[in-house]
């Protein structure tokens, strides 16, 4: 089973050291190019295995969930699933007893993690075993990113355009339902900013939704520091 994503990249390259008075502003900025499809380049489209897509979250997302292959299909169509509890008693108490609900956030987030790193390993070429997820440093209540990833190879550089950048490049990805709030923009870009310091170092934005009628769609921003 597979699934088919188009894959897009702002066209500007957003010096967060720069933009760092003006965090907001550049933030919604941003947050209106990728609901809107402004100052965006199409780069094709990610074909994922989505069986492939379970294994990752298996190995490299903050949370675990099994059965990612068979939900993200109605996750996509925006399709409300069952709950176990409609195959009880109802609660006589509530007058509209809960049978049935969207995905989560967390889902949201736990997905566009996936696909990321789906999107590493089988399109860019990066080594799986050189992709690190970071939630130690956050469990530490450091404002870190999701990923660091050990660019040995350059294999971003197709990405950055550049093959002058240090090995260590930072990511932090975004997933959500429907179009993208500028607040999680903003709180990604200040993440990125905590560890994309110097001017010839690269990071990345990541951005996974579904637009509402629509299908995902994911979205790649390039910062640096």
């Amino acid at each position: 089973m597979v699934l088919q994503i188009p894959m897009r990249k702002y066209n500007q390259i957003i010096s967060i050291g720069a933009a760092s008075a003006r965090l907001d502003q550049v933030s919604r900025d941003l947050t209106n190019a990728v609901n809107r499809g402004m100052n965006i380049t199409q780069l094709g489209q990610i074909n994922i295995n989505l069986p492939v897509l379970e294994v990752i979250n298996l190995g490299y997302t903050e949370k675990q969930i099994t059965g990612i292959e068979e939900d993200i299909i109605y996750y996509s169509y925006g399709v409300k699933l069952p709950l176990l509890s409609q195959f009880y008693q109802p609660p006589t108490l509530l007058p509209y007893p809960l049978f049935r609900k969207y995905f989560s956030g967390d889902l949201s987030g736990i997905i566009g993690e996936s696909v990321f790193v789906y999107y590493l390993i089988h399109d860019i070429g990066v080594s799986p075993q050189d992709i690190v997820h970071l939630r130690p440093q956050k469990r530490r209540n450091q404002l870190s990113p999701d990923f660091l990833i050990y660019d040995r190879f350059r294999n971003l550089s197709i990405i950055f355009e550049s093959t002058a950048y240090p090995v260590e490049v930072y990511a932090e990805v975004k997933g959500c339902m429907g179009d993208i709030d500028h607040e999680r923009i903003k709180k990604a870009l200040e993440q990125l900013s905590r560890l994309v310091r110097s001017s010839n170092q690269f990071g990345i934005l990541f951005v996974l939704n579904r637009p509402r009628m629509s299908e995902y769609k994911a979205t790649l921003v390039v910062v640096r520091g």
